[in-house]
């Protein structure tokens, strides 16, 4: 995407995490995470979703006896934004369950994503995605696919990028994956976007994988990541 000056930024390397005990903790809070976000999922999927499954079959059912054919604009309009809000949440409850990523599979889910993010216009995101992901077990999955989302949104809160690109890739035994940005780059100084790249960081490296960053002001960022990955049983 552009050329890069190598900017090494000791606070975020995964090669300074050297202590077993903080990496345990942080394995079992993305964990504890984990369960937390499944909880809210269904929680919005049998709760709110069903409501407004309800809501509008109601209105449906209320127009069809009442309002002749373009007969209620104000009617036709509420069916639509509910339509909008339902299709939302199931964006949302797609994001946060994991069984779902598991029945999509994960290229399809990082796709989903990606294509939810671009059509959003908050960001143009350029995906290369390929491998054998059946290879690959659901934990891992599971969290290449929050590394994804967790990426996108650092980009798009503190960047100020217009175009990302993430390329991923099964290699021999890894998931290797470089993601691109034309935004202004990582001061040193800005705790911010550093804060987040950490928590990134973290993850990466309770999965035993490896994360560095590659930054010039004003031109952008490249990160890339390394995470072996178990193979699932046949």
């Amino acid at each position: 995407m552009y050329s890069t000056i190598r900017c090494f930024l000791n606070s975020i390397k995964t090669s300074g995490i050297k202590n077993k005990q903080e990496l345990l903790r942080a394995k079992t809070l993305f964990e504890g995470e984990q369960k937390e976000r499944s909880r809210l999922g269904r929680e919005l999927h049998d709760g709110i979703g069903s409501m407004l499954l309800a809501m509008n079959r109601q209105l449906e059912q209320y127009k069809s006896k009442h309002c002749a054919a373009g007969e209620d604009r104000d009617l036709d309009q509420i069916i639509t934004m509910l339509n909008s809000t339902t299709r939302e949440l199931r964006n949302t409850v797609h994001n946060l369950i994991p069984e779902t990523l598991v029945l999509q599979g994960l290229e399809e889910a990082i796709n989903n994503f990606c294509q939810q993010i671009n059509r959003e216009k908050k960001l143009e995101i350029q995906l290369y995605i390929n491998g054998n992901w059946s290879e690959v077990n659901n934990d891992i999955s599971l969290n290449i696919f929050r590394i994804v989302q967790e990426l996108v949104q650092n980009i798009i809160k503190h960047s100020s990028a217009t175009i990302a690109a993430i390329n991923i890739v099964l290699l021999d035994g890894h998931v290797k994956m470089i993601v691109e940005d034309n935004g202004k780059g990582i001061n040193k100084l800005s705790k911010s976007k550093g804060t987040g790249l950490k928590n990134i960081n973290w993850r990466v490296a309770s999965l035993e994988g490896i994360m560095s960053v590659e930054s010039i002001v004003d031109k952008g960022t490249i990160i890339h990541i390394s995470i072996p990955y178990q193979h699932t049983m046949a």
